[in-house]
């Protein structure tokens, strides 16, 4: 899908409660969780974002280890646990 094309309504029903629609995101993901930068994205020592989903839930989430690579810019999965 072109970056220009806005979601539709019909995509996000597809599994709403895994579709990310907005997010922080800690761009330092190798940053320790003692620093002070750190503070914001720590949850007791857990490393965690807050995330508006498609069914209009907020959750303070982790994402799980092997969603931090980078090179993978495959088209969004709804079967993965997020998308």
């Amino acid at each position: 899908m072109p970056a220009s094309d806005s979601i539709k309504l019909s995509e996000v029903g597809v599994k709403p409660a895994t579709k990310i629609i907005q997010g922080d995101w800690d761009w330092q993901t190798d940053r320790s969780m003692a620093t002070v930068e750190s503070t914001w994205h720590n949850n007791k020592g857990d490393r965690r974002q807050v995330i508006l989903w498609g069914d209009s839930h907020v959750e303070f989430y982790q994402f799980p280890p092997d969603s931090q690579v980078e090179t993978d810019i495959s088209d969004p999965d709804p079967n993965y646990v997020f998308w």
